[in-house]
């Protein structure tokens, strides 16, 4: 799951074949107000309203007969927050953790410099417009109250109740989730199995052939290890 993609992304498609040549049954899918197939605006977009999506998802899972436990989760960004968040509420149910580039805390977002975002204009107007890097022709929108209910998040505090297998991706030129965050999750949980990776010239989301190369890489070596 990810906050402003969508389930087709390169990446995704990378992850799920590695997943599914290991023999795992795989599930993907858009959040309500996202960009993907999913009902809702992106505009209207939580972190709450993510979570409770993949509760959702899982729920219906639960009830399928190719459905099993215990299983691993996989989360870019938000995402990487939500499947946290699930695993703290629902030990037992998860064997392993693969948050990529994950909001740590809401907080940290909020007081970190990012290059592109006016937080103050932002609160002032109530919604941020920007264009979608991946897809041009797309105009995003967010509204305010999407910070306010991030801010309520921090799973730093948290971090020493992990005890399962984790791989932490971070990206080196990641301005939205800098790798110093993520390096700061990693040294917060205990040395029990884990995995800390970054991708080298990559931003916040993996696009090119190098990129997606070393997250297979990455990826395809840890699950080997479970």
């Amino acid at each position: 799951m990810v906050w402003g993609g969508f389930k087709e992304q390169p990446w995704f498609d990378v992850i799920s074949e590695i997943f599914r040549q290991a023999k795992y049954t795989v599930v993907r899918f858009d959040t309500t107000n996202s960009i993907g197939e999913s009902d809702g605006k992106m505009e209207d977009a939580t972190a709450t309203n993510y979570y409770e999506d993949l509760e959702d998802v899982i729920a219906w899972s639960s009830q399928q007969i190719w459905y099993q436990e215990t299983f691993i989760l996989v989360g870019h960004s938000l995402g990487g927050l939500s499947i946290i968040r699930y695993y703290l509420k629902h030990k037992g149910k998860v064997s392993a953790l693969l948050p990529m580039a994950p909001v740590v805390t809401g907080k940290m977002f909020y007081e970190y410099d990012h290059p592109d975002i006016d937080f103050e204009l932002w609160k002032e107007g109530g919604v941020r417009e920007w264009k979608s890097k991946g897809r041009p022709d797309l105009v995003k929108r967010l509204k305010w109250e999407f910070m306010e209910d991030l801010l309520q998040y921090d799973i730093l505090k948290d971090a020493d109740r992990i005890d399962i297998p984790i791989l932490l991706i971070a990206s080196d030129k990641d301005r939205s989730v800098p790798r110093e965050q993520v390096r700061m999750l990693y040294d917060a949980i205990p040395n029990l199995g884990k995995t800390y990776f970054e991708i080298t010239n990559s931003g916040h989301t993996y696009r090119t052939p190098e990129q997606l190369a070393q997250l297979k890489e990455a990826v395809k070596s840890w699950i080997a290890k479970l």
